[in-house]
């Protein structure tokens, strides 16, 4: 997983973003809610201007690591774009229309 990680960090340096976010999806898949291995998804996504996912990745690093200023000050950032906001109204709006739904 480590060789990965950086594999993952390499290709997100050299502007390869699909490349890093499959890696680095792969690996959370496999070992899910690692802190590393979501702070470099919130940023991939976040450089391939994929915010909805780089906000969802971010939540969960929050989740992993609430007391984690990086994570605070991204979150923070995205609040003042008025996209966290919207993104965590669009999430709890999908849960309603799923449990009228059932």
């Amino acid at each position: 997983p480590e060789l990965l990680l950086k594999k993952a960090s390499l290709l997100g340096l050299q502007a390869n973003y699909d490349e890093a976010a499959k890696i680095l999806l792969s690996l959370n898949r496999e070992l899910p809610n690692r802190p590393a291995i979501l702070k470099r998804l919130v940023l991939v996504f976040e450089q391939a201007r994929d915010i909805g996912k780089a906000a969802a990745f971010l939540r969960a690093y929050i989740k992993s690591t609430p007391e984690n200023l990086w994570a605070k000050r991204k979150q923070e950032n995205f609040t003042a774009i008025g996209f966290y906001d919207w993104f965590l109204q669009y999430q709890l709006d999908v849960i309603n229309l799923i449990h009228l739904l059932t």
